[in-house]
């Protein structure tokens, strides 16, 4: 009577090649190791191990891995291949493992099995940005943006922070970018820069660069510039250090005159003929200085002056200063004193950066990691009014972007908030998979994940498959999974401490399972199963 031995591992069904596995009755072979446990019959297999499975009828990107007796993913066979990456046999689709781990090493003997899924149609949709305006209307490239420059009605200059590095940008205020300079690791803080329609300068260390404003190439370096109170205006760079005033020919940086003021300067902003001025020690009054003369300008009790900056025509300036508790933001001319005024809201702070050009305005706003840019522009007829009943003006908001610090974006009962919420975001979901007829002991459910791993977000299973990649790398640290009430359809957001990414996503109930077996793998000496015969 002859013994023989089928080991069929359930329908998933590790094929093996079971010839020389027939022996008399009374034979007991040494080396082939068969453990019978219940009904099911195991042999020990080495690499490279071949594996069938049936797979699910539903048409899409196959995922596969291979995991260790406590249900580790200890290897990922493929991700994102469609059928054509499996061989086909008689009881289903054909692919093997060389035994090796996620690392390279060799995997210990022991009992592994292969999981795997099918991900059909299933769409993931950008919806919106969140917490960055700029990137919402078409700066995608603007991590941080440190200040911005309005040098003409249609153009900006910028310090923003691309791919990690500072980087001076010229731009249209509807997103056209003119040119972009990139400053490379070495610069680790923002340049310091003063800008209008024909050049950029910008303070690096103890240099002071100057680009041409068409096109951002470098006309000229100036070296030893310790100050960082500087304004450029009609080819002419103007330098405060202390209470010296220094004039440079642009673009040679030539120096042309110097001359002093009876204390230190705080602000200063070069005009057509001259330079306004905010001395230290006198804080709530501008000065117009030439080497020839100095003139006090009036400015009616306005308070502290914080920002200042040259106004349209080059004649006049911006000035942002305190009145009453409340800012206030007016043009102030050398003869009439305040002709023009700029109702700031309620609680509003000071403008770090005040800009005007081409019958526009613009303010910059910096918090701690927060910005805001506000351009508004005012009617083309406009009374001059005077220093006692300045003119004020409905301006109209041409643009008003800001970037709220979202480092730690959360869910709240309302929905996604800046910071706040639930300490943890929610990162998981338990979705419905698609039946699959041909093995129906699969799973009929799946906790689905959103991960970030080496700054890009994936779709996983909780046993750690990759399913689908959600978007481009973007050193995403912070996901959240909020379930919609579909049972096919989640929202997932993604942020990187200066966007959050909102992504809608539907078709989750086009996911199937399928098992690829288990089986026990022995050690590097052991000869394969298929090949071992039994001891006469």
């Amino acid at each position: 009577m002859m013994l023989r031995t089928m080991c069929l591992l359930a329908a998933a069904g590790l094929e093996f090649f079971a010839s020389g596995l027939m022996a008399e009755e009374d034979s007991e072979p040494e080396d082939l190791l068969i453990q019978i446990q219940s009904e099911t019959v195991e042999v020990a297999v080495t690499p490279p191990v071949r594996i069938t499975f049936a797979p699910p009828e539903l048409s899409g990107r196959f995922v596969v891995g291979v995991f260790d007796e406590k249900g580790f993913l200890v290897r990922t066979l493929m991700t994102d291949q469609d059928k054509s990456a499996f061989d086909v046999g008689l009881n289903g689709f054909i692919t093997s493992w060389d035994g090796k781990l996620a690392d390279g090493q060799v995997a210990p003997p022991g009992r592994y099995s292969v999981r795997g899924y099918v991900v059909g149609d299933v769409e993931v949709e950008g919806v919106a940005f969140h917490f960055n305006d700029w990137v919402a209307d078409g700066f995608v490239d603007w991590e941080v943006v440190a200040d911005v420059i309005l040098v003409s009605a249609d153009r900006l200059v910028a310090v923003v922070v691309v791919d990690s590095v500072w980087t001076i940008c010229a731009a249209s205020p509807n997103a056209e970018i003119f040119w972009q300079k990139p400053f490379g690791d070495e610069v680790e803080t923002a340049p310091v820069i003063q800008a209008d329609e024909a050049w950029v300068v910008a303070k690096i260390g103890d240099k002071i660069h100057v680009f041409s404003g068409s096109d951002g190439v470098l006309a000229a370096t100036i070296p030893d510039i310790v100050s960082s109170v500087f304004s450029v205006n009609a080819n002419r760079l103007v330098v405060a250090d202390g209470n010296r005033i220094t004039e440079h020919e642009l673009p040679s940086g030539q120096v042309t005159r110097t001359w002093e003021m009876q204390s230190k300067i705080r602000e200063l902003a070069a005009l057509e003929s001259g330079v306004a001025v905010i001395l230290e020690d006198q804080p709530t009054e501008i000065l117009w200085t030439s080497p020839d003369s100095n003139r006090r300008v009036s400015l009616e009790s306005l308070g502290s002056l914080e920002s200042l900056a040259a106004g349209v025509s080059g004649s006049t300036v911006w000035v942002a200063g305190v009145r009453g508790g409340q800012i206030a933001v007016r043009e102030v001319a050398i003869d009439e004193g305040v002709i023009r005024e700029l109702k700031v809201e309620s609680g509003e702070p000071a403008p770090a950066r005040i800009s005007a050009a081409g019958g526009r305005l613009s303010l910059f706003y910096a918090w701690d990691r927060a910005t805001r840019w506000t351009c508004l522009e005012r009617p083309t007829a406009v009374s001059e009014g005077t220093s006692a009943s300045p003119t004020t003006v409905d301006w109209t908001i041409v643009a008003d972007r800001r970037i709220v610090d979202a480092a730690q974006f959360g869910i709240s009962p309302k929905g996604l908030v800046a910071s706040g919420g639930f300490d943890t975001p929610p990162d998981r979901i338990t979705v419905e998979l698609r039946p699959n007829p041909l093995n129906p002991e699969t799973l009929d459910q799946l906790v689905v994940e959103a991960r970030s791993e080496d700054g890009q977000v994936w779709l996983t299973a909780d046993n750690g498959l990759k399913l689908l990649p959600v978007s481009l790398p973007g050193d995403w640290t912070r996901v959240a999974l909020l379930d919609d009430s579909n049972s096919d359809e989640i929202t997932l957001y993604q942020g990187n401490g200066w966007v959050v990414e909102e992504f809608q996503i539907t078709g989750l109930d086009q996911i199937a399972s399928f098992d690829g077996g288990t089986f026990f793998l022995a050690g590097p000496n052991s000869e394969p199963a298929a090949n071992q015969k039994p001891t006469p």
